[in-house]
């Protein structure tokens, strides 16, 4: 499932990395970033949360196609606002990471 390769990546260092628009459109990120909103600390939910919003304002016509375009920008948007609704939330205890 290419979608979540990301989340097997224990450490997520990807998080905050940059990443092209190109890479983007693939929304490899965004569906990681999804699964796992709820185990990210809230440093990595701010760096998610910048780096779609980076993007967002990257993403351009000659990256893809304007249907794929406003399907990445539908989702962009979609994963932002779970992103700050998570980060939003109180903290119920210490967010582990997922190599225990």
């Amino acid at each position: 499932m290419r979608q979540l390769a990301g989340t097997a990546h224990r450490e997520r260092k990807w998080i905050g990395q940059p990443q092209s628009p190109r890479d983007h459109a693939g929304a490899t990120r965004q569906f990681a970033d999804r699964a796992l909103r709820a185990r990210l600390t809230c440093k990595e939910l701010t760096l998610a949360i910048g780096q779609i919003a980076w993007v967002m304002r990257a993403f351009v016509a000659p990256v893809a196609a304007s249907e794929q375009a406003a399907r990445v920008w539908a989702l962009d948007q979609q994963v932002q606002d779970e992103l700050r609704a998570e980060r939003a939330q109180p903290v119920r205890g210490p967010k582990r990471p997922l190599a225990e």
